[in-house]
């Protein structure tokens, strides 16, 4: 059934503009930022698991800064521990995968220009830098997902959270795509996902657990055939069935890909 729910994934998986194009490189260092979708994936391990058994020669670093709660111009964290652009330099940022929206989107009609504003000004200033002390970095930007209904009275069905989070991952397509950077929709899929899942892809209805994680990963197979201009030397193989592996935190601890999901609040940020 996970096999089915890949390929149709890998289907409908992403948009981007129409220029848009994304290099995967040998040696390449991937950070993660952005909210808590970026932030729990150390736990789980699947897009990382799915993006070194499609690069197997690239021998691909990652590394997760992702901070339940961060927004594009609101990331708070203890006195001295250092800006987004400083971790972006340590982590030597080739590709950086950006996690943003969710939090934003309680902003609804309203707080949109600003969302537009601050979203065109950070990618513009992410291409300005050089954080592997030579070269632009290739930035992704990564819609919210949808919210799950899990039918629990205890939990809200989602209906008010995807209608915000519909307007926000229009507007970050649009700025995505007159900034020629990959834009990679995960609600519209997730959205459809959730409708045929046979048990919950998610803890709360807005944080995935081990097997909607899992779910959400071919995302990265689609991305990496927009990115998969790769030598005959470095050809994309299929390595069949993959585990997920161990990822970095932003301190350089190794985290368990399998370890139990960390609980939080859905009526919180994420």
């Amino acid at each position: 059934m996970k096999r089915i729910l890949f390929a149709l994934l890998v289907v409908s998986s992403c948009s981007v503009g129409a220029a848009a194009s994304l290099e995967f490189k040998p040696g390449d260092h991937v950070s993660f930022i952005g909210n808590t979708l970026a932030e729990r994936m150390q736990h789980h391990g699947w897009l990382e698991t799915r993006l070194q058994s499609r690069f197997p020669q690239h021998e691909l670093s990652f590394r997760n800064l992702g901070f339940s709660g961060d927004e594009l111009t609101l990331r708070l964290r203890s006195a001295s521990f250092g800006t987004p652009d400083e971790w972006l330099t340590r982590t030597k940022a080739d590709v950086v995968f950006a996690f943003f929206g969710y939090n934003e989107s309680y902003g609804d009609e309203a707080g949109l220009p600003k969302f537009k504003q601050d979203l065109d000004a950070f990618v513009k200033h992410t291409l300005g830098q050089k954080y592997n002390g030579t070269s632009i970095p290739r930035l992704v930007l990564f819609s919210p997902i949808a919210h799950e209904d899990l039918h629990d009275r205890n939990l809200p069905d989602g209906k008010e959270n995807n209608r915000r989070i519909a307007i926000y991952s229009a507007a970050m397509a649009e700025i995505a795509k007159a900034n020629d950077v990959v834009f990679v929709d995960l609600f519209q899929p997730t959205l459809k996902l959730y409708q045929g899942a046979k048990q919950p892809l998610s803890i709360n209805g807005v944080h995935l657990n081990d097997n909607g994680d899992a779910l959400l990963a071919p995302k990265s197979n689609r991305l990496c055939s927009l990115a998969g201009r790769t030598s005959s030397a470095t050809r994309i193989k299929s390595r069949g069935s993959v585990r997920p592996c161990s990822t970095r935190t932003s301190s350089g601890s190794s985290a368990t890909a399998r370890s139990t999901a960390i609980r939080s609040s859905a009526a919180g940020p994420i």
